[in-house]
């Protein structure tokens, strides 16, 4: 574990702008999201998504948990994003 990097992947927001860059092409796969650009898939979340990527993160929590299948498209891909990180983490881990 690196502290420095640690602290910089956090004010650089390095990890967010991953998950939500990967999300939004996810989401743009899916019916709902077909054609839409990141922004207006963010705007779906909320208007504080739009805030910063770290931001959209944690709306789209609060989303999903909130609403479950009727939450935003983006929401449920970021979900499936972490999801798939932790258990890659944790796969490698074994």
């Amino acid at each position: 574990f690196n502290k420095y990097h640690a602290l910089e992947d956090w004010n650089d927001c390095e990890t967010a702008q991953n998950i939500l860059s990967r999300a939004c092409r996810n989401a743009k796969k899916t019916p709902a999201g077909k054609g839409l650009k990141n922004y207006e898939l963010r705007t779906q979340i909320s208007r504080y998504a739009l805030e910063s990527q770290s931001e959209t993160i944690a709306e789209a929590f609060a989303d999903y948990f909130a609403n479950g299948d009727n939450s935003a498209v983006l929401s449920k891909e970021i979900i499936k994003v972490i999801k798939s990180d932790i258990k890659e983490i944790e796969d490698a881990m074994k």
